[in-house]
């Protein structure tokens, strides 16, 4: 006999519950991570509910549609901030990768991030703007 597990009935059928009401656009892997349980767990869990189900599940009332809908807005305007967010952040992480320094002669220069190639200058060449 094997050992008891550590998740409640009511926990896995919530679990599956959060799944399902995804509608298959999050992975088991979000959904998993989401509620701290591996994905192969939570992949477990939906296939015996789905087995043990005698049909489709049944159809949602107003309230629950309303809600649907209201999570499933709130989720688009996420994906829309953090879109926002990750373009607004691209520049300042490439400034990030470039390095600042002194030249013998005092003027500034910013070095290439790793991988990148040095712009070449002659070495007669005088800087632009005096230190």
């Amino acid at each position: 006999m094997g050992r008891p597990s550590k998740y409640s009935d009511e926990f896995r059928r919530d679990a599956v519950a959060l799944h399902r009401a995804s509608g298959g656009r999050r992975t088991f892997e979000a959904v998993a991570k989401e509620i701290g349980v591996n994905h192969e767990t939570l992949r477990n869990w939906v296939r015996a509910a789905g087995a043990g189900s005698a049909g489709p599940e049944p159809a949602l009332d107003s309230d629950e549609r309303a809600e649907l809908a209201r999570l499933r807005k709130a989720e688009r305007e996420w994906q829309v901030e953090k879109e926002i967010l990750r373009r607004a952040a691209a520049p300042r992480n490439r400034r990030r990768h470039g390095r600042r320094t002194r030249t013998a002669d005092g003027t500034r220069r910013t070095s290439p991030g790793p991988g990148r190639r040095p712009a070449s200058r002659s070495t007669n060449e005088k800087p632009c703007h005096p230190g």
